[in-house]
């Protein structure tokens, strides 16, 4: 079901940063193939020059079409209606800020595609799920925290349990901030995380 106009002015003007004039740095999508692995790498190839897979060797050969893409959002492109129109609130991307350019951001996010649990078993950490981005962001440790924010100044990700929220994570200190932007004319709230 398509976004109501208001609905969607409040998204695309929050994620470009239009009605928040201190963020900083380039938008970035986070976008899971695996929603419409037949689908998302074409378009997003053939929509913009600025994008890149975040796997790479063996992984990119296993998983193929089903993998990750970065995408730099610009003004003059059509990437990110194309990702709203089509893929959001079906858990397709996660967004963030960064004045790191695209090569950069894609290194610093392949260091979280796979991670080792306490028993030092590797598992793949689909971080880019919006539900995942919503649910480990709060328990990361100060130093995972730390570790996941360099170079990123916010975190965007639909709010699964809350379709008509878009959630916003930042850091103050050692502190999360976890912010919900209401997608219709009301107020959203910050509130600390520790």
């Amino acid at each position: 079901m398509p976004l109501h106009d208001k609905t969607r002015k409040i998204l695309v003007d929050t994620l470009l940063g239009q009605s928040d004039a201190g963020e900083l740095g380039i938008l970035y999508a986070v976008i899971d193939a695996s929603r419409s692995p037949m689908t998302i790498p074409a378009a997003l190839q053939a929509m913009t020059d600025k994008v890149a897979c975040l796997y790479r060797g063996q992984a990119l050969e296993e998983f193929g079409d089903d993998t990750a893409w970065v995408a730099a959002i610009n003004l003059d492109e059509s990437v990110l209606d194309w990702l709203i129109d089509n893929g959001f609130g079906k858990r397709w991307s996660i967004f963030l800020r960064s004045s790191l350019q695209l090569a950069d951001i894609v290194r610093h996010l392949r260091k979280f595609t796979v991670i080792q649990d306490d028993q030092g078993t590797t598992h793949f950490f689909r971080f880019y799920d919006p539900r995942t981005l919503r649910q480990y962001l709060p328990v990361f440790t100060t130093e995972q925290r730390t570790a996941f924010f360099r170079g990123v100044h916010t975190w965007y990700c639909e709010n699964d349990v809350r379709p008509n929220e878009l959630l916003k994570f930042s850091t103050n200190g050692d502190s999360l901030l976890r912010e919900a932007i209401s997608l219709v004319p009301t107020q959203g709230t910050v509130c600390a995380i520790d």
